[in-house]
């Protein structure tokens, strides 16, 4: 079964099946930006829930709207990226299928091969930075948040943080045995941007947990 379109022009039962299919593609890379997707759009129902409501003063419904704003508009980043990262593994694909008979041929092939690798950790990279923003979103509104909605905020605090690892994950396959400076950032940047994601979803889970006792 092979994507045709833009995953958010297919229905939820179709993307559960193009997901399942025995295909190289949608991966994993997809899956952590549509449950990132998921986390900020979550997030965002329990913002909308705290907006207009009487005892809220004004400059913080004004915080409130900003961090809605943002929170829709990394849902459309994500489900940009969902496409992306299909397509990057599928440029892979291609690469690793060229020619290589002649060395002018083992040459571009490991170019291509090379660039599309490349391109192929840049995606997962992204979700993973944006992930991290959406964690920093929700963590920034919880004082001002409406309790009710706390668990579904601490939700979407856990479907970000999953989409983050699992970002990671696609990041350090396409580095696997590069004992280049750029690998060695990438790893570092990786580390770096989980070790701050844990960081907030645990303190909007602890949020949440304390209202729950």
């Amino acid at each position: 079964m092979a994507r045709t379109r833009p995953f958010k022009d297919e229905s939820f039962e179709q993307v559960l099946a193009l997901v399942s299919a025995r295909t190289p593609t949608p991966g994993g890379g997809t899956v952590a930006a549509l449950a990132a997707a998921l986390g900020a759009v979550l997030s965002c129902m329990a913002v909308r829930f705290s907006l207009q409501r009487k005892e809220t003063p004004a400059e913080t419904e004004a915080v409130l709207q900003t961090l809605e704003r943002g929170l829709v508009d990394l849902a459309a980043r994500f489900q940009r990226l969902a496409d992306e990262d299909s397509d990057s593994f599928e440029a892979v694909r291609a690469a690793r299928k060229l020619p290589q008979e002649s060395d002018a041929e083992k040459a571009a092939r490991n170019a291509a091969l090379e660039a599309a690798t490349a391109t192929s950790a840049k995606v997962p990279l992204r979700t993973l930075r944006l992930a991290r923003d959406g964690l920093e979103l929700i963590d920034g509104v919880t004082l001002v948040l409406n309790r009710n909605l706390a668990t579904d905020a601490a939700s979407g605090a856990l479907l970000l943080r999953s989409g983050a690892r699992c970002a990671a994950l696609n990041v350090r396959v396409n580095v696997v045995g590069d004992a280049s400076p750029r690998a060695a950032a990438l790893r570092a940047e990786v580390a770096k941007l989980l070790e701050r994601c844990e960081e907030l979803e645990k303190r909007v889970v602890a949020w949440t947990e304390a209202l729950l006792s």
